[in-house]
């Protein structure tokens, strides 16, 4: 179990890392390549690059700890990813007190530009940088400590096929 989380996580990083760094540097395409050599010299380009694809970490690290507790503990997990993503989009609707129950809360206080999230959103202050990095690392220390148990009770019964 712990193999196949390191190895969802390393591709799930990659994968969104690499499109992350590309989609950066193409924000830089309408104000030419001298921007983005002045803001790479400057540091700043540099500092939130890396801020992103720490969050990019981070949330390969969150969300995927959730989904490989809900591809262990339901037949179908369409329903677990519907409800996850579904919570996810109305966070900026729920009260302060659910809202540490979303992981989306957690990243946006990494963020180096804050988000607007509208005239209906309910602000809360987003917690501490460190925080935030505990609370996915334990998120995922639990869902594969969770998984490990759940798979050492499970039994196999050939005979129901």
């Amino acid at each position: 179990m712990v193999a196949k989380r390191l190895a969802g996580l390393s591709a799930a990083c990659v994968l969104f890392g690499m499109s992350t760094a590309l989609c950066y540097v193409l924000l830089y395409i309408p104000f030419g390549t001298g921007q983005l050599i002045t803001d790479i010299t400057s540091g700043i380009a540099l500092q939130q690059i890396g801020m992103y694809l720490g969050i990019v970490l981070l949330a390969s690290m969150g969300y995927g700890s959730l989904f490989l507790a809900s591809g262990l503990l339901f037949r179908n997990t369409l329903i677990p990813v519907v409800v996850i993503a579904g919570w996810e989009i109305i966070h900026f609707l729920l009260p302060p007190a659910l809202k540490i129950f979303s992981i989306i809360y957690y990243l946006k206080g990494l963020l180096p530009i804050p988000l607007d999230e509208g005239p209906l959103a309910v602000i809360v202050a987003p917690p501490p940088v460190w925080v935030s990095i505990v609370g996915m690392f334990g998120l995922s220390v639990l869902a594969v400590t969770t998984s490990i148990t759940i798979l050492r009770r499970l039994e196999v019964k050939y005979s129901d096929e």
